[in-house]
């Protein structure tokens, strides 16, 4: 049966589909979900737990609102900027993988947030005494710190894209996934 699986070109095309989505998921979700994490641990307290709290809201919105109005908001966007029905902010995989990413981030966030807060400050703090820019101190000490993280929100984000039907089906309008 497995040849009769891979010969049904429609489902092979909603497969393709999914894949795609959930690889520009992955592509929004781990870079908003990271500097979400840096930016609420260099906060104060008191803007710490209002930033967490709106961050973190999508992740209590049901899926089936966060897919229309990720629909609807667009719809206006587009009008407001007289493009056609043919432009890039009808398309249902650009469209989908926003509505989708709007609400993964916040769990990439809640991954990368988890693991920085093993991280050792006075690192940072060194290399910036020694003469380190601060994208050298991202890039050599911070990234490599957080590459565990940043593999496992990979993941997390993708799996997660992958079963979320309730955000994708209005979203993704005439495709198939």
């Amino acid at each position: 049966w497995f040849g009769a699986l891979l010969d049904d070109v429609q489902l092979m095309r909603g497969i393709r589909n999914s894949v795609l989505i959930g690889v520009g998921v992955i592509c929004v979700s781990v870079p908003i979900g990271l500097a979400g994490a840096i930016l609420l641990t260099q906060l104060y307290p008191r803007a710490r737990s209002l930033f967490y709290t709106v961050v973190v809201s999508p992740v209590l919105t049901p899926g089936v609102i966060i897919g229309i109005s990720t629909l609807v908001f667009w719809d206006r966007i587009g009008t407001a900027a007289n493009v056609g029905i043919h432009s890039f902010l009808y398309s249902g995989f650009f469209l989908s993988i926003l509505g989708q990413s709007t609400f993964i981030s916040a769990y990439c966030m809640l991954i990368f947030l988890a693991r920085l807060q093993r991280f050792d400050r006075t690192l940072e703090e060194a290399a910036l005494d020694l003469g380190a820019t601060h994208q050298q101190v991202f890039r050599q000490i911070l990234v490599p710190f957080l590459r565990p993280a940043i593999l496992s929100s990979a993941v997390l984000a993708f799996l997660a894209s992958f079963e979320n039907y309730n955000t994708t089906i209005f979203p993704i309008s005439a495709d198939n996934t």
